[in-house]
C-alpha cells in the first residue's frame, strides 16, 4: 500500500476480482451516468486500497504524494515550496512531496471521489461539499501558502476525520442510552464525519486554528 494509499503503509492486499471491480464501475455509473474519465478513473490497486481501508473500518484516508490519476502515477515525485507551521508553532520555509497546487490537488481528489463513490463510502454532495471548501481557502490564501493549507487539510483527513468519527460513535451511544436519536450512521461514519469537518462549530474551530489564524 505504500506504492497507492501512503508512504508509511508497507501493508500488502489481495487485489478485488474481476467481477467486483465491474460492480464497483457500475456503482460509479449509476451516480454520474457515465464512467469515469481516464483522469478520473481509479487503478485497480488503488479501488482495492481503499475497499480494504473500508472493510477494515480505517479512515479513508489516502497520501496525495502516492495516490494520483492514472497518467501521473510516473511522473517525477511533485515537490511543493512555499509555508507551513513548524513543529515551534512557527511560520517556516519547506520544501515537502505533495500536489504542487490546488489544481494537482483537485485531480488527486477526484480519483478519490471515484473510489468513495465506487463503494458506495461518501455521498456525492458531501464530497463535493469538502472540495468546495478547499478550493474556497486556495483562492484566498494563493499558492505561497498553498502548502500550509495542503498541510492542514492533510491533518483533517489523516487525523481530525478519525477523532470525529470517535466523537459521532461516543454521542450515538450516548444517544441510545437516553432513548433519543443521533445523524451518525456506524455503517456510514464518513457522510456524517465530513459535514462535521466543513461546516460545524468544530470545523469552524479546526480550520480557524490551523489554517486561518496561522495565515495572518
Amino acid at each position: 500500500m505504500s506504492q497507492v494509499v501512503s508512504q508509511v503503509n508497507d501493508n500488502e492486499i489481495e487485489p478485488m476480482d474481476a467481477a467486483k471491480l465491474r460492480l464497483a464501475f457500475d456503482e460509479y455509473e449509476k451516480v454520474f451516468d457515465d464512467p469515469p474519465e481516464k483522469i478520473q478513473e481509479c487503478t485497480g490497486d488503488q479501488i482495492s486500497c481503499m475497499n480494504h481501508l473500508n472493510q477494515s473500518g480505517s479512515n479513508p484516508f489516502v497520501d496525495f504524494a502516492v495516490w494520483k490519476p492514472l497518467q501521473q502515477r510516473l511522473i517525477k515525485q511533485a515537490i511543493l515550496r512555499g509555508t507551513i507551521i513548524g513543529v515551534d508553532g512557527q511560520m517556516r520555509p519547506v520544501e515537502m512531496k505533495g500536489p504542487a497546487n490546488i489544481e494537482a490537488w483537485n485531480e488527486c481528489f477526484t480519483v478519490c471521489r471515484s473510489a468513495w463513490i465506487m463503494l458506495k463510502m461518501i455521498s456525492l454532495g458531501k464530497i463535493e461539499n469538502y472540495r468546495t471548501l478547499i478550493n474556497y481557502y486556495a483562492k484566498m490564501y494563493g499558492e505561497q501558502l498553498w502548502p500550509l493549507l495542503y498541510q492542514t487539510e492533510v491533518h483533517n483527513r489523516a487525523e481530525n476525520w478519525e477523532r470525529t468519527r470517535r466523537r459521532g460513535e461516543r454521542e450515538l451511544a450516548k444517544a441510545k442510552l437516553n432513548g433519543t436519536t443521533h445523524d451518525f450512521d456506524p455503517a456510514k461514519p464518513w457522510d456524517w464525519v465530513i459535514a462535521q469537518t466543513t461546516s460545524s462549530p468544530d470545523a469552524i474551530m479546526f480550520w480557524k486554528r490551523e489554517l486561518e489564524d496561522p495565515a495572518q
